[in-house]
């Protein structure tokens, strides 16, 4: 009797212990250790490199370099030459015109009114582009209209070459220096140039 008992007990420890075996094989008993390796654990420290990472060290120039004016030679209405290197000293408006423009009328009593307010400070030349017009009716303009400010004459059209003078009128800011301070293409309103007055007045 004993002996059956023993053999039952034997059997049923050997059943349990091939249930742990099974259940051992088919079923992991920790979580993986690490991550998939598909997945970044940490972020980049670094920005793309296509940013720039700092600002930069130099702005564009906001004023462009002053010219030296060319040296002109013009007449005066008896035929007296004058250059422009004469002046050199004091601040030149130096004007563009022809008695056939209709802008350069409407400006010209603009250009009398400060001449006869800054006349003694600044040097106007009323250049005529004599070789597009006509001499004689440019001069009949002036007279008609009773102008004070200094007129002169580009017979051969080499002073309005020399300033690239391709559309009228133009006029030209020119330091005491003989530098151009700048240019206006077109009719200038009144104060449009007392500011091109002002500025070569600054010292």
């Amino acid at each position: 009797m004993m002996k059956k008992v023993l053999i039952l007990m034997l059997a049923v420890l050997m059943l349990a212990g091939c249930g742990q075996a099974s259940d051992a094989t088919t079923t992991p008993t920790t979580a993986p250790t690490t991550a998939p390796t598909t997945s970044p654990t940490t972020k980049p420290t670094t920005a793309p490199t296509t940013e720039p990472t700092t600002a930069p060290t130099t702005v564009p120039a906001t004023r462009p370099a002053l010219k030296k004016a060319p040296d002109i030679t013009v007449q005066d209405a008896e035929g007296n030459e004058y250059k422009l290197s004469d002046f050199y000293g004091t601040p030149v408006v130096l004007n563009f015109w022809a008695s056939w423009c209709g802008p350069c009328m409407m400006e010209m009593p603009r250009f009398e009114d400060k001449y006869q307010q800054w006349g003694d400070q600044v040097q106007f030349l009323m250049v005529n582009v004599t070789a597009g017009d006509v001499f004689e009716d440019a001069r009949a303009f002036i007279e008609s209209k009773g102008y004070q400010f200094p007129v002169f004459y580009d017979h051969t059209g080499e002073a309005a070459n020399a300033y690239n003078v391709s559309s009228i009128p133009i006029t030209f800011f020119i330091t005491r220096e003989g530098e151009i301070k700048y240019s206006y293409l077109g009719s200038m309103s009144k104060k449009d140039l007392q500011h091109g007055i002002d500025v070569l007045l600054v010292k």
